[in-house]
């Protein structure tokens, strides 16, 4: 399958009744990548327990959003406001895009999305994400917003296969 036509992509903020398909696109994500934290049989969740993720990060004022072509899920990002009072100023996001619709635009349009959502909510000041070092074109996404690296965990993650990886957080502040 070849990467579509951003035109035919849908940018939207997640709702329940999306819940077996991001679902399903989480679990289909897991097994196509060794870029994310999780690994495929650490996803056991229900389709329940993923709409009652989707309903509380709503009342959370948190922002889940899909890229859907047609009816399937084909990119998420969910970014968290850090809870804590002493962080209420900082919210941390995670990307992903299917790989058949990777180099489209569709993180661009994720990002942006989220980026204007952020600039609507005043508490944020700024916005943190962790990658792992072996992404360069997800760290280059990352660049072209105005992200930089704040700071680099050396071995972070232990790959399946025995490798280590770098996790590099980098940050983004908000100007308003």
């Amino acid at each position: 399958m070849t990467a579509p036509a951003s035109n035919r992509i849908t940018v939207r903020r997640a709702t329940e009744s999306d819940a077996a398909a991001c679902l399903a696109y989480a679990r289909f994500i897991f097994t196509t990548t060794d870029q994310l934290l999780r690994v495929p049989n650490e996803l056991e969740l229900t389709v329940e327990q993923e709409a009652e993720w989707l309903r509380d990060a709503a009342s959370k004022n948190n922002l889940i959003l899909v890229a859907t072509c047609g009816n399937d899920v084909v990119g998420l990002l969910s970014c968290d406001v850090k809870s804590f009072v002493k962080m209420k100023h900082v919210a941390e996001f995670g990307v992903s895009v299917h790989p058949n619709h990777q180099r489209a635009g569709i993180g661009t349009r994720l990002i942006e999305t989220t980026l204007a959502w952020v600039k609507d909510e005043t508490t944020i000041e700024k916005l943190i994400l962790n990658v792992f070092d072996t992404n360069p074109g997800a760290i280059n996404l990352y660049r072209r917003f105005g992200f930089v690296e704040e700071c680099r965990q050396a071995k972070a993650a232990k790959q399946p296969d025995g490798s280590y990886v770098d996790m590099i957080q980098m940050r983004l502040f908000v100007n308003r």
